[in-house]
């Protein structure tokens, strides 16, 4: 990077968010750089479960709500990456539309399940409705025979999070976007505006800066003079080689979930750990997870 390097917009950080905003910016036919510390989707967008469900998946309607429209309109960018990226870059990424249960085990779970469905049946593109245990056993017959019933919902999906990366990021280099490798550690600013972004490799010209750092934004705060209050919260998921027993929607049970994907494997999680920015996978996590299957 040199210093008469310039662009219209900076982002900062290569993951799913960042790569989203230059794809539509580069659409529009902005001219858009992206400075990533690490290799694109080494994180949580290249790993995360990929669950894609605006309706939440055993949340509840108080938390999930007051987000609905923006979650929505999540849903609708998804299905227009699942039409353009593969005819774009060629890379399929796995997004598919499959049902979801959210599973009881007591009259406790079951109203809170049945609440769920109320609401949600009103949302317009959802089926939703409860379903008792032996119809959910139908649908995943290694279900625990103390399942009672389930809050069945149709019109959600998933993808492939790793594979949706890399479409993003071929998509962008061919419309321009250039990806840089660097970390971003301030700002010089002119006339009250953001004038250049200062990096570990040199100097930008910007007019805007996006600021895309998922877990690490709070980091910002040093270079921003302004209060970030983002910390990480690790999960750990495994994939378990399991053909004998297909979980063919996505099933939530207790904070956990399990569902066969395209890939042939059963991913299961999750833990939630205050572990800084320690992505190590533990076998202490695996054994949460298996002990709750």
């Amino acid at each position: 990077m040199n210093e008469n390097s310039s662009t219209n917009v900076c982002i900062t950080g290569g993951g799913i968010v960042g790569l989203s905003c230059a794809y539509f910016l580069a659409k529009s036919g902005v001219d858009v750089t992206i400075i990533e510390r690490d290799s694109i989707g080494s994180h949580a967008s290249g790993f995360a479960y990929g669950s894609l469900s605006p309706l939440g998946e055993a949340g509840l309607a108080e938390d999930i709500l007051p987000e609905l429209v923006i979650a929505k309109m999540g849903m609708e960018i998804h299905t227009r990456f699942a039409k353009e990226l593969p005819l774009e870059t060629g890379v399929d990424i796995q997004h598919r539309f499959r049902p979801a249960m959210d599973l009881a085990f007591n009259p406790l779970d079951e109203a809170k399940c049945k609440s769920q469905v109320e609401w949600r049946k009103r949302e317009k593109g959802f089926h939703a409705e409860w379903i008792d245990g032996d119809s959910a056993r139908k649908l995943v017959p290694s279900l625990s025979p103390k399942v009672i019933g389930a809050a069945y919902t149709e019109g959600v999906a998933d993808v492939d999070p790793y594979r949706l990366v890399l479409a993003l990021t071929q998509a962008c280099e061919a419309m321009g976007v250039i990806i840089q490798h660097g970390d971003v550690n301030g700002l010089n600013k002119a006339d009250g505006r953001i004038a250049r972004i200062k990096t570990t490799r040199g100097e930008l010209s910007c007019n805007t800066v996006v600021i895309a750092l998922g877990p690490w934004t709070g980091s910002a705060s040093q270079w921003l003079g302004l209060p970030i209050p983002i910390r990480p919260l690790k999960g750990q998921i495994v994939r378990l080689n399991s053909p004998l027993t297909p979980v063919n929607c996505s099933v939530g049970w207790e904070g956990n979930y399990a569902c066969t994907k395209p890939d042939g494997l059963l991913w299961a999680g999750t833990t939630e750990e205050d572990a800084g920015f320690d992505e190590s996978p533990t076998s202490e996590g695996r054994d949460e997870i298996l002990v709750s299957l």
